[in-house]
């Protein structure tokens, strides 16, 4: 036999065993076995560090201990007051001191993680289904961006919300013609809920919703009554399901605060478009960007994808905006990096690979799960090495004395760029962002002493600083260059740090993060800082009094 009869023969014996496979992939037991198999390995890598490197997280660890138990702290209660308002953006806020009750605060950290990796995969399975009404497994390979940049710098409502409003758009879709009223009160109800949750979701959801409205009423365009029948419709109560947001939002202390916008330049609009693949591995990152596109594209070029109605619109809308919208926008930063993942999770939910050979859902069915697993794995690695980072800082720290100020500055990428370079991955999203500055927050939570980093903007968390703290505390900031102290003012102007005005008086202790970069710790303004503790993630310095000897 020669080799080709003998591919021709191995073929034809093959082509049973996939046939029986697809088959049996085809039933329902099956689907819900690969959904839960693709929850338990997004799950694992929790299971796996105390403290995950997320860059907000531990911010946000932080607040929720101080909302939870500060009000009744001899010490904590003397820097912080809890300052609720109508704020689009309290999920957490709202849901994680309450757990702190009953669960210690780095496992209820850890569960709300779960439910943030979750819930927005379930919107985009249910997304799906009630569009295209079919239980397909496209939308479980939503799994490959579960772990995204913007879920690595900590924007768990952001992320809550996304999973909301796909939630509720797949319930509107499905009952909005059949039972209106109940649409329309649930929908204001869900709305609210979800303005609570963020913003942003809002705007997804109207974005989804208003580009399946549009795209029905252009494919009926030349039917006047049942265009005017639906625009009537549909428009009460697309009318009573949002106006309990808008009238909130005009309640709120954003709408009060100034539109001071930042761009950042225009390359990094093009870099931030592959956000829903990005985590720690530079080259799999892009290689799964890569691999989605290329199966995308594909599927269109052989007409073997079904969209969702008026998924182009809603795509194009998200695109034109990203475009246009600024980095920064009413105090909050990273505005227009939220929309890439808004497309990402669209292109998931909404579209649908069809009428593809047993062989080409086996070959594709595979290359996916072959990068989910080899992805995930490699955020699993780099989660557990963080392990030391969070020991080491610990350590650091232990002499710490609670009420005690301490003062975070950083050595900075720009100063040691060989160094930065050769750091463990868990401290940055290559080519993105740098996610290890708001660790120092295991300073509130295990030391209960102040660091002048804490989440606590009005327009945006429910906790407020009290005097004299409020002079020496700058929320939302980051840890200024540690040559910043030596001048006396933040060297980079992109991090204004007030507090860093006569700190010698104002702080007991120096923190510095990255102190494997500085060189001789000894050496760094020895009339001023006595070095007590050092490990490579971070040194800790007592402020000598003034006029002592060193």
């Amino acid at each position: 036999m020669n080799a080709s009869a003998a591919a021709i023969a191995a073929r034809r014996s093959a082509a049973p065993f996939i046939e029986r496979c697809m088959a049996l992939l085809a039933t329902r037991v099956a689907w819900w076995s690969v959904l839960a198999g693709t929850c338990a390995v997004l799950l694992l890598p929790l299971f796996l560090v105390d403290v995950p490197p997320l860059l907000d997280y531990p911010n946000h660890l932080a607040r929720m201990y101080v909302l939870a138990f500060g009000a009744h702290d001899p010490i904590l209660s003397r820097m912080y007051a809890q300052h609720w308002a109508i704020i689009p953006n309290l999920a957490i806020d709202l849901v994680m001191p309450e757990m702190l009750k009953l669960l210690p605060i780095y496992v209820a950290g850890r569960v709300v993680l779960g439910v943030t990796l979750l819930l927005p995969l379930a919107g985009v399975i249910a997304y799906h289904r009630a569009v295209f009404r079919v239980r397909s497994y496209w939308p479980l390979a939503g799994g490959l961006i579960a772990y995204n940049a913007l879920f690595i710098l900590g924007f768990m409502n952001f992320q809550l919300s996304l999973g909301m409003a796909l939630l509720v758009a797949a319930s509107w879709l499905r009952w909005r013609t059949h039972h209106p009223l109940v649409v329309a009160l649930c929908g204001a109800v869900a709305t609210t809920a979800i303005f609570f949750i963020h913003l942003f979701g809002l705007a997804f959801l109207a974005v989804l919703l208003g580009a399946e409205e549009l795209a029905w009423l252009w494919r009926h365009r030349s039917d006047r009554p049942a265009l005017l029948a639906r625009l009537r419709r549909h428009g009460l109560i697309g009318v009573a399901a949002f106006l309990p947001p808008v009238v909130l939002y005009a309640m709120t202390p954003l709408s009060e605060v100034g539109a001071k916008m930042i761009w950042l330049p225009w390359w990094h609009k093009l870099l931030w478009l592959f956000e829903p693949f990005m985590a720690y591995d530079g080259a799999l990152d892009w290689l799964a960007a890569a691999l989605f596109l290329v199966l995308v594209h594909a599927f269109r070029h052989f007409a073997r994808l079904r969209a969702a109605p008026g998924l182009g619109l809603a795509l194009a809308v998200l695109f034109v905006t990203y475009l246009v919208c600024p980095f920064v926008l009413k105090q909050t930063g990273f505005i227009d990096a939220r929309l890439p993942l808004m497309m990402g999770v669209l292109a998931f939910a909404g579209i649908r690979p069809v009428r593809l050979s047993h062989r080409v859902r086996a070959a594709v069915a595979a290359v996916l799960a072959l990068t989910f697993v080899a992805r995930t794995a490699s955020l699993a690695t780099v989660w557990y090495a963080h392990n030391r980072d969070v020991a080491d800082m610990r350590q650091v720290i232990s002499s710490v004395p609670p009420g005690a100020r301490v003062l975070v500055v950083s050595v900075d990428p720009e100063d040691v760029p060989d160094y930065w370079s050769a750091l463990p991955r868990g401290r940055a999203i290559p080519s993105y962002f740098r996610i290890d500055f708001h660790l120092p927050a295991l300073l509130l939570i295990e030391r209960k002493a102040f660091w002048p980093c804490l989440f606590t903007m009005p327009t945006q968390q429910p906790l407020a600083l009290l005097p004299p703290y409020d002079r020496i505390g700058y929320p939302e900031c980051q840890p200024p260059d540690w040559q910043s102290l030596v001048a006396g003012y933040s060297v980079h102007p992109v991090t204004p740090s007030p507090y860093l005005r006569d700190w010698p008086h104002n702080y007991d202790y120096v923190l510095l993060l990255n102190a494997g970069g500085a060189g001789d710790l000894r050496r760094f303004l020895p009339d001023r800082l006595a070095l007590l503790a050092a490990a490579d993630v971070a040194a800790l310095y007592r402020v000598r009094p003034i006029g002592s000897a060193p």
